[in-house]
């Protein structure tokens, strides 16, 4: 069983890494374009929100189950990997909200139109 969860651990901290990859690469290189986004808010900004919604519930249930294998093991390998998994958790939600932020106000600047609550996540 330990080992079931030590496997499933690092899984999920080479996922949520490649999280964190995905989403300090959105930083620094925008996904589309001003005339994209000028062009149709629906297929860029819409789209990356949904994709940024998904992608938070996914690294809250992650952490979530990260946290779980953390209570229920009393193996050192397992605490400090659940531990890790948190901690990569939470800076890829950061990271991710942030450059979302950064999106939804680009979109505003071009087109002028607002959006709801929370940069339009909810």
């Amino acid at each position: 069983m330990e080992r079931g969860r030590t496997i499933a651990l690092y899984i999920v901290v080479s996922v949520v890494s490649g999280v964190l990859v995905y989403a300090a690469y959105a930083l620094v290189h925008p996904p589309y374009s001003d005339y994209q986004i000028k062009a149709s808010i629906a297929d860029t900004w819409q789209a990356e929100a949904f994709f940024t919604f998904v992608l938070l519930i996914a690294i809250a249930l992650t952490a979530l189950l990260s946290l779980v294998f953390r209570w229920r093991s009393g193996d050192r390998r397992i605490r400090r990997l659940s531990a890790l998994a948190v901690l990569l958790c939470t800076s890829s939600s950061a990271l991710l909200i942030y450059s979302h932020i950064v999106l939804t106000e680009r979109t505003t600047r071009l087109t002028g139109q607002s959006f709801g609550g929370f940069y339009g996540l909810f």
